[in-house]
Order: C-alpha cells, then sequence, then structure tokens
C-alpha cells in the first residue's frame, strides 16, 4: 500500500482512487472529475476494475498489511480459550494509511480449524467485505478459518468521526 509519490518498476499495479464520502462532495461536478498523470518510457494500458474485483484487491492488500503488524499490535486471544488461546490472534485498524477503509484481520497459525464469530459495532464506518456481510455492523460475521491461514473483514468509513468496538466468540470444534 502507498499513498505517496513512488517510483516504480516496471510491472502490474492495482491503484485505488479513494472516493471522498461527504455529502457536499455530491453537490459538486469537480469532485466527479479524475485525472491520473503516469509517465513512463512507454505504452501503459490501464483497465478499470469491476467494484467487488476492487474490494478484494483492496482486502488483500490490508491482508498483507496486518499479516506483517508488529506484534505490539496483535491482540491475543484469551489464554483460557481451548486449542486457540495464546497463539491465534486479530489486528484492527480503523485508517491505516489516509484512505477511508480499516480492517479487522484473524489468523490461525494453529493446526486446528477455527471457526469464529466476530460482530463489529460500529459508528461512521460500515463493513463492505466478505460481500454477504455488507452492512452497518451489529450483525455476527462468521470466520471459518483452515490451519494456517487468515480472514479479513472489511471496513469503509462514511462520516467524518469514527469509532469500533468488536465482539468475538469462538465456536467449539467438533
Amino acid at each position: 500500500m502507498c499513498d505517496n509519490d513512488v517510483d516504480l518498476e516496471a510491472g502490474i499495479y492495482v491503484f485505488m482512487v479513494d472516493a471522498i464520502f461527504n455529502t457536499e462532495a455530491d453537490k459538486n461536478e469537480d469532485f466527479k472529475r479524475i485525472n491520473i498523470g503516469i509517465y513512463a518510457s512507454r505504452k501503459i494500458q490501464m483497465n478499470q476494475m469491476s467494484y467487488k474485483d476492487g474490494v478484494k484487491a483492496i482486502a488483500s492488500a490490508f491482508k498483507q498489511n496486518a499479516a506483517t503488524a508488529s506484534v505490539d499490535k496483535r491482540k491475543l486471544f484469551k489464554a483460557t480459550e481451548p486449542y486457540y488461546g495464546g497463539k491465534c490472534y486479530h489486528v484492527c485498524d480503523l485508517c491505516p494509511t489516509k484512505a477511508h477503509y480499516g480492517y479487522i484481520y484473524t489468523k490461525n497459525p494453529t493446526q486446528y480449524a477455527l471457526k469464529e464469530g466476530i460482530t463489529p459495532k460500529l459508528v461512521g464506518s460500515e463493513v463492505i467485505y466478505p460481500f454477504e456481510s455488507h452492512g452497518p455492523g451489529g450483525k455476527e460475521i462468521i470466520n471459518e478459518i483452515a490451519p494456517g491461514e487468515d480472514a479479513i473483514i472489511l471496513l469503509r468509513r462514511i462520516e467524518d468521526k469514527t469509532s469500533f468496538n468488536i465482539t468475538t466468540h469462538v465456536y467449539p470444534r467438533i
């Protein structure tokens, strides 16, 4: 993820134009115009992604960001949690860049499949990924995470002031 000027090596890149979310932007046509300047020594081809593919790309980028988060940003599952305690963890960040997105990330480094329920309580944000969980929060989102795998819930700011809290529940192993 990058939100500043950089020189990039040749390759395939996905970039996002982050829309302004306030109501005044809807009233002004200048906010709907987008100019992208790319300077290169050869022809560049740009393709527009579908909304769903774009959200998946953002989720993937934030997954990488969370997976490399420092240990002090990780919140370990309670030690009393059988099989997962002290091993599985969450990383939560409401706005890790200047973009208006955040995430709730879960890592399962154990040898056991993990089924957890996460209920986000959101103010000024909404869930946009996983797609079937889209909305203002308050409903349980079920993550089923294979051993060694991870999952992410992507949040989007919709107001200037935001906050969130999560309630988690680990389902018993079967």
